[in-house]
């Protein structure tokens, strides 16, 4: 402190002042005394280097620890991280996937409903140009056209179904040129779009164009087309067929709004339909009406007319009175007379009731004896299937080891057992109409087919025989509600019988002609045959019975034909001359 006092003076006051103040004496006290301090200074910066070196070294010790741990403890939270970020990012990856997944399928429903809104709109749309009362041929033009547009057909057309024709024809057609080329009526089972109205079910088709058909505007010409062919039914029965083309391949959707509308264009054609069936019947009922009012007038007169002769009747009926008087005395004889016939109708009663026992015991012995027959001619077909079946193999003789007498015996045999198997038919056929087991089947039967079955099933015989054989109709329905099976029976019996009885180069005909009664057809049968004789145009619809009975008679049967055919005809309906 004194040195630094002195360094201080020194540099204040000068080395003068220091001089003159005797500040010089102790000068080597003083530098011991600093030397001292100097080695205490020393020896504590050394102690205290030591201190701070221990110090430091320690320090750096647990900083090196520290770090270390520090960078374990940051490599663990860098492992963690990873793994977490990791982790993460797969998560995130899932969630995306699910996301594109998602996009996806809402892309999808996007699509699905997009194609149902265009479905429903088409369909209201079609729905409201259907709406209102309308004849069938606007319905059709208006369900074809809107049908058309909004499906972006560039062709089509619309046939109704017939019914009573069974055909189906044309009431509207869309974007053609020249729609009279187009067929104004189509069959069933006609092309592709009669075989579409049988079988029910749409159909597509690929092709050209008929040549004879047109599909142009100012700028193009279509040929190639593909036709989607739809028919439409209510209540499981044909109404028409909607025939609509596209140009290139036809999209689902198209289909299926093609396809969802047929119901609905049913309904809307058959609500036409009976709309002008009722309208047909409100002029027919109108008309009615105006005929009642006639009547009612008439019979007003005549009312008028009936008033006058009560008026006349009344004076009658005073007579009547006198007269009732002297009827009484006479009803009162009568009774006497009455009590006496009553005991005689009693006995008649008895009689009668006896008789009708007989009838009944008659008819069920007729019933058992018809069943009888009717059996037994099932147990004789049998064998008699087996013996004609052995017989052709012996007649046929393709193993070639039977001689020529043989095989005539067997062919002897084979017509034999036909012969009797035709019998068998006729005697199971005869006992199933006496004993009311025979039933009609009746359909449609169109006459044509029937003429068609009889030409085709007696031409070869005609040939064979030189025999001008025709068939025809005149005035006649094109079709009839009967049995068509037996109906062909009865016409296959009496044009048997015309063949067996005409000679060769002779002439059969059958002409189909509209009956004596409403609704009915006559199916005439006439040949050059020998005839038959006026006395027994009666016994031969009889039983087992012929023209000619002899044993020696020139022509064979069994006499049960006729009588079939004409109990057949009595079950139809009808009746033979």
């Amino acid at each position: 402190m004194v040195l630094k006092t002195n360094i201080d003076t020194r540099e204040k006051m000068g080395l003068e002042y220091m001089i003159a103040n005797k500040m010089f004496l102790g000068g080597k006290q003083n530098m011991d005394s600093i030397r001292d301090i100097n080695n205490r200074v020393v020896s504590s910066e050394n102690n205290l280097l030591a201190e701070r070196k221990a110090a430091s070294d320690k320090a750096s010790a647990q900083a090196i620890l520290i770090i270390v741990i520090g960078c374990l403890f940051f490599l663990a939270i860098i492992v963690v991280m990873f793994y977490y970020i990791q982790s993460t990012f797969k998560r995130q990856e899932r969630v995306e996937e699910e996301v594109r997944l998602a996009n996806i399928e809402l892309e999808k429903v996007l699509q699905e409903n997009e194609a149902q809104n265009w479905l429903l709109t088409g369909i209201g749309t079609l729905n409201d140009k259907m709406q209102g009362q309308q004849s069938e041929k606007e319905l059709s033009e208006n369900v074809l056209t809107e049908l058309s547009r909004y499906s972006r057909a560039f062709s089509g057309t619309l046939y109704l179904y017939n019914e009573h024709e069974e055909k189906l024809d044309l009431y509207a057609s869309y974007a053609f040129a020249d729609p009279s080329q187009i067929k104004q009526s189509i069959r069933i089972s006609e092309g592709w779009i009669g075989q579409a109205a049988k079988d029910g079910k749409a159909a597509v088709v690929k092709g050209k164009l008929n040549d004879s058909l047109q599909l142009t505007s100012s700028i193009i010409q279509d040929e190639q087309i593909e036709t989607f062919i739809v028919p439409f039914l209510f209540d499981k029965k044909l109404k028409g067929v909607l025939e609509l083309g596209f140009r290139g391949e036809i999209h689902p959707a198209v289909k299926e709004y093609v396809e969802r509308v047929a119901s609905d264009v049913a309904v809307a054609v058959n609500t036409s339909q009976a709309r002008t069936i009722m309208h047909d019947l409100f002029e027919e009922t109108q008309q009615q009406a105006e005929e009642l009012e006639a009547q009612q007038e008439e019979m007003r007169v005549t009312n008028e007319e009936l008033m006058n002769k009560t008026e006349m009747l009344q004076a009658s009926e005073e007579e009547l009175r006198v007269q009732q008087e002297e009827l009484r005395t006479i009803n009162a004889e009568l009774e006497e007379k009455a009590s006496l016939l009553e005991e005689k109708n009693q006995a008649i009663e008895e009689a009668r009731q006896s008789i009708t026992q007989k009838a009944n015991e008659l008819e069920t012995t007729g019933r058992y004896k018809s069943e009888f027959l009717a059996n037994m001619s099932h147990e004789l077909r049998t064998p008699l299937n087996s013996i004609l079946v052995l017989a052709r193999i012996l007649k046929d003789n393709k193993p070639l080891n039977l001689s020529d007498d043989q095989i005539k015996y067997a062919s002897v045999i084979f017509n034999a057992g036909n012969d009797l198997l035709t019998l068998i038919n006729d005697i199971l056929d005869l006992s199933k109409i006496e004993s009311g087991k025979l039933d009609m089947q009746n359909e449609d039967a169109r006459i044509s087919d029937i003429l068609g079955d009889m030409q085709a099933l007696f031409a070869e015989v005609a040939i064979n025989k030189n025999i001008n054989f025709t068939t025809a109709a005149a005035g006649v329905p094109q079709s009839i509600s009967t049995d068509k099976q037996r109906v062909e029976q009865v016409i296959k019996n009496l044009l048997s019988n015309a063949f067996k009885f005409t000679p060769e180069g002779g002439s059969i005909s059958i002409t189909a002609v509209a009956g004596v009664r409403p609704n009915t057809v006559a199916f005439k049968i006439k040949d050059s045959g020998i005839g038959i004789p006026a006395d027994k145009q009666r016994i031969i619809f009889e039983a087992f019975q012929q023209a000619d009975g002899s044993t020696t008679r020139k022509y064979g049967g069994t006499g049960l034909g006729l009588t079939i055919s004409r109990q057949l005809a009595v079950l139809l309906g009808g009746e033979i001359h």
